[in-house]
């Protein structure tokens, strides 16, 4: 169900593609609201650059990313079939992304309709994005990394 109405608390701008599509019906429709950390990462991606600086909502989505896979790891399926302006290519066009958030969010979802686990790549390629960012990727599993960033 998408919502034309804004709202700061229910509908904020920065959740919101320009198509209507809301992060948080992203998250709904492939499951992510079982697992709260790929959900984050998807959040933090989503809005990277809209809400916070770029590079601290890379350096967000890269910390979740790495803290599922310590303490979890397992992918949450999809909830149904998944509507046609919500599969990983149309979510791309209307969140008129490119370059390596389109790369990872693309990998992300499409990795869960597959249930394949190429969380390693995620990781790498948001690595790359926290580089261009001018920023400095993280050494995963690290104490210093899981008290780095705070949502």
């Amino acid at each position: 169900m998408t919502i034309t109405t804004l709202d700061p608390v229910n509908r904020p701008a920065h959740y919101r593609s320009s198509s209507g599509i809301e992060c948080i019906e992203v998250i709904e429709v492939y499951g992510l609201m079982h697992s709260f950390h790929l959900g984050n990462a998807v959040k933090y991606l989503w809005r990277a650059g809209s809400k916070d600086a770029l590079l601290t909502d890379l350096e967000k989505a890269r910390w979740y990313i790495a803290r599922w896979e310590e303490v979890d790891g397992s992918h949450p399926a999809p909830d149904g079939d998944i509507p046609d302006h919500m599969t990983p290519d149309a979510v791309i066009v209307a969140l008129g992304l490119s370059s390596y958030r389109a790369d990872l969010l693309h990998m992300i979802l499409t990795d869960l309709l597959e249930d394949d686990d190429t969380s390693d790549v995620w990781l790498d390629t948001l690595d790359a994005a926290i580089v261009e960012a001018g920023g400095t990727p993280k050494v995963t599993g690290t104490d210093s990394e899981a008290s780095h960033v705070s949502a």
